[in-house]
């Protein structure tokens, strides 16, 4: 029994960090774009099937390309093709 609870708890820290860097790259976004909310306008249900359906934030003005690219593999829809730690670190240096 406590093997399944291990395993269960580190298949629940993985998923919390990919959600992780999909909020970074919205924080990211919010930041470039100097407080705006993500999706101004749009209700919260209908934000998931926008999402769902593949659209993603604009480009912010003067945001380095490099940069929105990076923000981009954050929202990616499958949490395994987000970058890792690392990678987001290294892109950032």
């Amino acid at each position: 029994m406590e093997f399944y609870a291990i395993v269960f708890f580190f298949l629940l820290i993985h998923k919390h960090i990919m959600v992780f860097f999909h909020v970074l790259g919205v924080c990211m976004w919010e930041i470039l774009m100097y407080g705006i909310k993500p999706f101004q306008g749009v209700k919260n249900n209908d934000v998931i099937g926008k999402i769902e359906n593949g659209e993603r934030l604009p480009l912010p003005l003067d945001c380095p390309p490099s940069m929105y690219n990076l923000m981009c593999q954050c929202w990616s829809y499958e949490p395994s093709k987000r970058p890792s730690f690392s990678d987001i670190k290294v892109r950032l240096q």
